[in-house]
């Protein structure tokens, strides 16, 4: 894909693949509209390549950048990447395909779908938490900023009184 995709974006996308392979209920993602735009035919391993560090990686770990990276679980493999391993959501929709029925193939696709709509709520809440968080912080800082000028005029009242109140003792 030319471009940047964001992570937002990329979890959309994937939703919308899963989703359209559930409903079809596919052995491949060969079939899915526009999935050669995509590095591994996944919007979340498009996303993960824009990472330098992940470019210059010789082996096929996404470095914990996947999106989906605490989500997937499984058993490790060097062999594959970490959505592939034995026992996470992806490798039980591939075996499906392979071994099992329509029905099976397309409740594995929903659930992988099910799995990117729960990291797309979280991502949103921590987006919205963040957002409220700031506001509040914007807030308290010009509650701060306010009580720091009344100070500061207080002070200032206690100064000139004080030069008042001394300059009238120096006439005396």
């Amino acid at each position: 894909m030319n471009g940047k995709i964001t992570e937002k974006e990329s979890l959309l996308e994937t939703i919308r693949i899963w989703d359209y392979i559930a409903e079809k209920s596919l052995r491949s993602k060969d079939s899915v509209p526009d999935i050669d735009l995509y590095l591994n035919k996944c919007p979340l391993c498009e996303y993960v390549s824009q990472f330098p560090s992940v470019v210059d990686s010789e082996d096929l770990d996404c470095q914990g950048r996947c999106p989906l990276a605490d989500l997937w679980g499984g058993t490790p493999d060097k062999l594959y990447t970490p959505c592939e391993w034995r026992g996470t959501p992806y490798y039980n929709w591939w075996r499906s395909s392979v071994f099992e029925d329509k029905e099976t193939r397309s409740e594995s696709a929903r659930a992988l779908a099910s799995l990117v709509r729960n990291k797309l709520d979280q991502l949103n809440y921590t987006k919205d938490s963040l957002v409220k968080l700031n506001r509040t912080l914007d807030r308290n800082k010009r509650y701060l900023e306010q009580e720091l000028l009344e100070i500061k005029l207080k002070l200032l009242d206690e100064l000139v009184l004080f030069f008042v109140y001394d300059s009238r003792r120096s006439y005396k």
